[in-house]
């Protein structure tokens, strides 16, 4: 029944495979587009000559992409950071301090940030997920966990929106982003034959009138409804 149903409704699907440390590279250097609805990397022949931190490098920023949060053409700034080896997600107004930082549990130290998807939930909310490969340990090398991160907006009606000033509107947004941290998924395991194989999953987003997100992979399958002011519950 629920097959048919998702036959029925309008679905945005985002396969993932294991990320390598180019990708991460390219990401880590601003080798990025931000399209509206996801943030993407450019090609791997970028060329630019720049030498790239590794993935195991206890501190760095990322550069800082360029993110509309409330859909209405204000510019926000999106940052991740690596701080003596804890991990943060800031963002930021123009050249103005973070006015959000959000820190992600880390799971091992070779651990970071690498895309960005938008979604609208519904009139008054905006959805980013954010997927976090939360790393690999030593002990643990032949897997490696992806975790979606959602990352709510509840900017209000867009008619009160319009009325505000730039600055009432940055002041307004900052009390109205919520984090919710979701399942890991684990991407890379090792076969009986000792080869390496991805393990692909899902992120569905399910914009029609139950505003969920089902996370799947082979042998999974969680929902995720959303409840307002940041909440995310399994039906």
């Amino acid at each position: 029944m629920r097959s048919l149903f998702f036959i029925c409704t309008v679905l945005f699907q985002f396969q993932i495979r294991a990320q390598d440390e180019q990708f991460f590279r390219d990401l880590i250097l601003g080798n990025a587009l931000l399209s509206n609805d996801e943030l993407l990397l450019k090609s791997r022949g970028s060329g630019n000559g720049q030498k790239a931190p590794t993935i195991n490098e206890q501190s760095y920023l990322s550069p800082k992409y360029p993110l509309d949060l409330m859909s209405l053409g204000l510019l926000f700034k999106i940052q991740f950071i690596k701080s003596e080896g804890v991990d943060w997600l800031n963002l930021s107004y123009k050249e103005g301090l973070p006015f959000f930082s959000y820190r992600f549990d880390q799971f091992a130290p070779a651990s970071y940030l690498y895309r960005i998807t938008k979604h609208r939930l519904n009139p008054e909310t905006l959805l980013f997920i954010l997927y976090y490969n939360e790393g690999r340990l030593k002990y643990l090398e032949d897997t490696h966990s992806i975790r979606p991160y959602f990352l709510t907006v509840e900017h209000g009606d867009y008619a009160v929106l319009k009325k505000k000033s730039e600055k009432e509107l940055v002041d307004w947004i900052q009390k109205r982003i919520f984090v919710f941290k979701a399942p890991a998924v684990y991407e890379e395991f090792k076969t009986y034959k000792g080869k390496m194989t991805n393990r692909e999953y899902q992120v569905l987003v399910n914009l029609e009138q139950l505003q969920e997100v089902i996370i799947k992979d082979a042998k999974t399958t969680r929902v995720y409804q959303y409840h307002g002011l940041g909440n995310w519950k399994s039906p």
